[in-house]
């Protein structure tokens, strides 16, 4: 009897070391779950960000080609015209600038007028938040009749789009 009692003291408490261990081993498992849920938290944020930057460059092409088509006398003839930028609350900031690329004389829509084909190209950017910005580039030219005499009726076709591109800045 008293050798059993010795052995039992002996095994009572080898479990305990075993227990501990899987504890920690539970614990690390549970941090590592922690971050990788922190990680898959800011890399959607990071592409939600992305995702305003770019609806919000879309959104200042959508404002250059408006102020092409309402207001295409302010368009300029040499150099380029920056629109004002503008802040949609919660989303992020847009900045436009519209710039003249080169001009021909190659304007079929006005034929048989003598006339002159701008070519411009509207460059909007979004910035959002975590540093996230898109660029998009939008392709235009406007047809002008050319008018030197006092009795001539000046002619401009709409703005016709031409191209489009877009670049995200890393962020």
């Amino acid at each position: 009897m008293a050798r059993n009692r010795a052995a039992t003291r002996q095994t009572c408490g080898s479990i305990l070391p075993a227990i501990l261990v899987l504890i920690v081993a539970v614990m690390l498992l549970g941090l590592g779950a922690l971050r990788s849920a922190a990680t898959e938290v800011i890399t959607g944020a990071s592409i939600n960000a992305a995702r305003d930057a770019f609806w919000l460059a879309e959104a200042g092409i959508a404002d250059g080609l408006a102020f092409a088509e309402t207001r295409t006398a302010e368009l300029p003839a040499a150099g380029s015209i920056s629109l004002t930028p503008r802040t949609v609350a919660g989303t992020g900031r847009i900045e436009t600038l519209i710039r003249v690329t080169g001009s021909d004389d190659q304007c079929p829509a006005l034929d048989p007028l003598e006339a002159e084909r701008y070519h411009y190209e509207i460059q909007a950017t979004g910035f959002a938040d975590r540093a996230a910005a898109s660029t998009h580039v939008q392709g235009l030219y406007i047809c002008r009749s050319i008018c030197d005499s006092i009795d001539c009726l000046a002619v401009e076709t709409t703005p016709v789009t031409t191209y489009w591109s877009a670049k995200a800045a890393p962020p």
